[in-house]
């Protein structure tokens, strides 16, 4: 980055009489010696692929790559994704294998993209400074390892926004057919990857109107044209979508508070867990995102702050500000879920203005700042690969451990519990879900409260008693669950009514993301 002058008082408090050195022009070695090491860090957690088992989404996304296109393509009708992602699992799949470390691998080859892509950008808004903060804190940053290390799309969501957005200022500059054809496959396939790319898409067009760039005479309008072009392939999937807005949604939670999706969405950013770490790290983002957004040094001990932005940032800081507040309409409007993954189309961006705060306070301040970051970013981030996200392959391990020659039977409630235990279960396994006693791999969200509204936890516990004909019975179970108030204990105490023994034989660990019960039931009762 160039030199950038900016005015300081004299002692005397009267106009300035020299202008202050910026701390752009910091020593390189600072941030790249940091940079450094905090890359080599951060990719050395993210070879932890296979510690922990799958959980629920994980281990949904694989069931669904694993069936045909055609047979694909219904069974994200009943989920609630655009197909892009489950495509190219489906093909990292049949190279590589369905092993927890083989799967995770393709995000973890993403999430160095999407680190790669955050340096260039920062590059690009802010210089190479800010660049190379930007990669050591997008490298160590438990929100970017924990998606690295899951069989999920988010990764590669925030890689493409990287992309789109050097792709958007690349045909900005000269919108050439040879730059806008580019872009608008972007748009195409960043949409057909998440959803909330649209409000990403939303809100730089919010930006373009504002700024009055779709004159005749302006490239406002070529870019504009390049992303409804792109938008084109999209359309193709509108059918799937109107089906999962009426038939799926998100059963599993209601809409937020609006003002809860910004602070979800910083805390989990640093690592998402109420302790001293991760809060501590919250505040030294806020603290680095209101002076990268708005702060310019004004003297060796002062930084300057504009609460509007700078002039400099406020149109990119918009990217961060911008979809969250159109999502947050979004949501509230149609009473759906938000889940702090969603904002994997603009973490990138947030972590940009974030690394641009730390270069403003300079070589000691920002030095000392980076390093806090970068510090507690590793706790968090190891806590991301170590911690059990379920306890899925700890029941069906206890199931194969008692039942090492027998089919056992098991019985999953609510069906969400179903597809992160019975991966791990023996080849051959008679694993059912509640309420439907349809095969427990894969959770179908179709008219989900209205399938529970109706069912009869009862009438299950006999149906699954005789058809047992005497063999244990397994129930991987948990409370809780929306839609199933009371159920799955119902469920349990009607199959204990119609057993002669149950044991409980593992127990919820509060600790694990995803909690279960196992309780066997053994012999009709006389």
């Amino acid at each position: 980055m160039p030199r950038v002058p900016a005015e300081v008082p004299d002692a005397s408090g009267g106009r300035p009489t020299e202008p202050y050195d910026s701390p752009d022009v910091t020593p390189a070695a600072v941030w790249v010696g940091l940079g450094l090491v905090a890359t080599l860090a951060g990719l050395a957690v993210r070879t932890q692929l296979a510690r922990v088992g799958l959980w629920l989404d994980e281990a949904q996304s694989v069931a669904i790559a694993e069936l045909g296109p055609a047979e694909m393509i219904d069974a994200l009708r009943a989920d609630g994704h655009p197909p892009l992602y489950y495509l190219l699992l489906h093909v990292w799949m049949s190279v590589v294998g369905s092993g927890d470390g083989s799967l995770r691998l393709l995000s973890a080859i993403f999430g160095v993209a999407a680190v790669l892509g955050v340096g260039a950008v920062a590059r690009r808004v802010a210089g190479p400074s800010v660049a190379i903060v930007a990669v050591g804190l997008a490298a160590t940053n438990p929100y970017f390892v924990r998606y690295a290390t899951e069989v999920r799309m988010y990764s590669l969501v925030t890689a493409l926004a990287c992309v789109w957005y050097l792709l958007v200022e690349r045909a900005d500059e000269r919108p050439t057919l040879g730059r806008l054809v580019p872009l608008a496959a972007t748009v195409g396939v960043l949409s057909l990857t998440h959803y909330w790319s649209l409000f990403l898409f939303a809100a730089w067009a919010v930006a373009l109107v504002a700024q009055r760039r779709l004159g005749a005479d302006g490239s406002g309008r070529r870019l504009l044209a390049a992303h409804i072009v792109g938008g084109l392939a999209f359309l193709v999937w509108v059918p799937s979508l109107l089906h999962q807005m009426a038939h799926t949604g998100t059963p599993w939670s209601g809409a937020p508070n609006p003002a809860s999706v910004a602070v979800s969405g910083v805390a989990d950013l640093a690592g998402g867990r109420e302790e001293g770490a991760a809060l501590a790290l919250m505040l030294l983002f806020v603290i680095g995102a209101l002076i990268g957004v708005g702060g310019r040094p004004s003297g060796p001990h002062r930084i300057e702050i504009d609460l509007l932005g700078r002039p400099d940032m406020r149109r990119f800081g918009w990217l961060v500000v911008g979809p969250m507040a159109i999502a947050t309409l979004a949501i509230t409007l149609t009473d759906t879920a938000f889940a702090s993954r969603y904002l994997a189309v603009i973490v990138g961006f947030a972590l940009i203005v974030i690394a641009r705060g730390v270069v403003q306070l300079g070589a000691i301040a920002g030095g000392a700042l980076l390093v806090g970051m970068l510090a507690l970013g590793l706790v968090g981030s190891w806590r991301a690969v170590d911690d059990p996200r379920s306890q899925g392959r700890q029941v069906a391990e206890a199931i194969a451990a008692a039942s090492p020659t027998d089919t056992p039977v098991v019985i999953a409630c609510p069906d969400q519990v179903g597809p992160a235990s019975t991966r791990y279960l023996p080849e051959g396994a008679d694993a059912r879900s509640y309420p439907l006693l349809a095969p427990a791999g894969r959770v179908d969200w179709t008219d989900y409260a209205d399938r529970h509204a109706v069912a009869d936890p009862v009438a299950v516990a006999e149906q699954l008693v005789t058809e047992a004909a005497g063999a244990p019975i397994w129930m991987v179970w948990q409370e809780g669950y929306r839609t199933l108030e009371g159920q799955c204990s119902t469920l349990r105490a009607a199959l204990a009514e119609r057993t002669s023994t149950t044991t409980d034989v593992v127990a919820p660990d509060a600790d694990v993301f995803e909690p279960m019960w196992l309780t066997r039931f053994d012999g009709p009762r006389p």
